[in-house]
């Protein structure tokens, strides 16, 4: 949502970065959460207090703003902070969904988060974002579930790496 407002620089070796969680009220829902918030689904995703279809027609719209910036200042581009609560309805086809956009537009991706053992995350980010431990809240080991088998589906086909893009020749 921000990158209108972004004052890019004239530098070479630039990238540009972004984090992606968007519909917040999607990716950071609570476990408890009542009624589930579905993706694809039909509730409030901007806090206007009205419902709004939330599927891929919306991701595709909100990522076009990917391609207004880069049209007006080229260079590559990176997510490198993206992800969803794991307990989300339908958080693999989400980020299947959202992975595919970005190998499609030629966006370096980076999933947050990769588990650490970091103590002060292992309180909050573990239990929220840590898909080894699939869509039970109350699960805190490796489960095998769809969430983390896209992730792997897009890391084993990934063949866009920002070590790809050339600057033209002086």
């Amino acid at each position: 949502m921000w990158l209108p407002y972004l004052q890019p620089i004239s530098a070479t070796r630039l990238v540009y970065a972004v984090h992606q969680y968007m519909p917040f009220l999607y990716t950071h829902q609570p476990a408890n959460q009542h009624p589930p918030r579905p993706y694809p689904g039909y509730f409030d995703v901007d806090w206007d207090d009205q419902p709004d279809m939330f599927n891929w027609n919306w991701m595709a719209n909100y990522f076009s703003r990917l391609d207004t910036f880069q049209a007006q200042h080229p260079g590559p581009q990176t997510v490198n902070e993206f992800g969803v609560a794991r307990w989300a309805p339908r958080a693999a086809a989400f980020m299947r969904d959202q992975m595919d956009d970005f190998e499609r537009r030629g966006v370096n991706y980076a999933i947050w988060v990769w588990d650490s053992s970091w103590g002060p995350w292992q309180t909050w980010g573990s239990k929220v974002m840590n898909y080894l431990y699939g869509p039970d809240p109350n699960n805190f080991t490796e489960v095998p579930n769809a969430l983390m088998d896209e992730v792997l589906r897009a890391w084993a086909r990934n063949t866009i790496r920002p070590s790809h893009f050339r600057l033209p020749a002086p």
